[in-house]
């Protein structure tokens, strides 16, 4: 005759299989700032990059813009060829022309990571060409809670971290 109910080994079996799961899930809803600044870090690397290599396959001037809403604290970049008579508000892209073949970034931690650079915005951050990647210095700063990254365009380069701290000063 067979008892019904649960053995001890069935039981610590269980358990052992809930630590697991709650071991490999802690990560989705206890992100730390220095994961989230670093994968926000790394996609507006790949942006300017991506920015630069645009600039140097083409003849023409591109602008990199910066836009910050004042009231929402909402941020963004536009990439967009240097036309003096239209600038492409990224916070607003609908209103943008075609031919400034625009191209924006959009931080994936909205709310949480900011944009602080040394002047209001809209703002120039800085112009790219075929001849030389990044035509005047300067520099902003993304933060998350105490965690931040500094990123610089100087000596026609663009750095990041401990490389650009001095550009910001």
């Amino acid at each position: 005759v067979m008892k019904k109910g649960v053995t001890l080994l069935e039981s610590l079996l269980v358990l052992l299989l809930i630590g697991w799961v709650l071991m490999l899930s802690k990560p989705l809803w206890q992100l730390n700032d220095a994961w989230l600044l670093a994968q926000e870090q790394q996609r507006l690397y790949y942006f300017l990059q991506a920015a630069f290599n645009r600039a140097e396959n083409s003849s023409g001037t591109w602008v990199l813009l910066a836009n910050r809403d004042p009231v929402t604290a909402d941020w963004c970049f536009t990439l967009q060829l240097a036309n003096a008579s239209h600038r492409c508000n990224c916070l607003q892209k609908n209103h943008c022309p075609t031919e400034l073949y625009a191209q924006f970034f959009y931080p994936r931690q909205k709310g949480k990571v900011n944009l602080s650079a040394n002047s209001l915005y809209p703002q120039e951050i800085t112009r790219l060409n075929s001849v030389r990647h990044s035509e005047k210095a300067a520099c902003f700063r993304l933060q998350l809670g105490e965690q931040k990254v500094i990123f610089s365009f100087a000596n026609y380069r663009l750095s990041m971290g401990d490389e650009a701290a001095g550009a910001c000063a």
